[in-house]
């Protein structure tokens, strides 16, 4: 009986996982004090994605920066991304 209930539960979440019920969390934000934002990704260091950035990047080559590590709001100063992002 207990095997039978062990192999009920297998299948089960078998079934959902096949079904896309189980998936990849997706937890990157930006986050914001008013006074510094951070982009944090899905594993927790700093430097997410950020594809409405309007920051220009500064390093030599035209456009944004694109991605949000830390930066302080009143002046749009940015701290990690404009470098290596494995900065962050």
């Amino acid at each position: 009986m207990k095997n039978a209930f062990r192999t009920s539960i297998s299948a089960l979440a078998f079934a959902l996982g096949g079904a896309g019920w189980v998936g990849t969390a997706q937890a990157g934000a930006i986050i914001s004090n008013g006074v510094i934002e951070m982009g944090v990704n899905d594993l927790g260091h700093l430097n997410t994605p950020f594809p409405a950035d309007t920051l220009p990047n500064g390093a030599g080559w035209s456009g944004p920066i694109g991605y949000m590590g830390l930066r302080y709001v009143p002046t749009g100063g940015a701290s990690t991304e404009p470098g290596c992002l494995c900065e962050g």
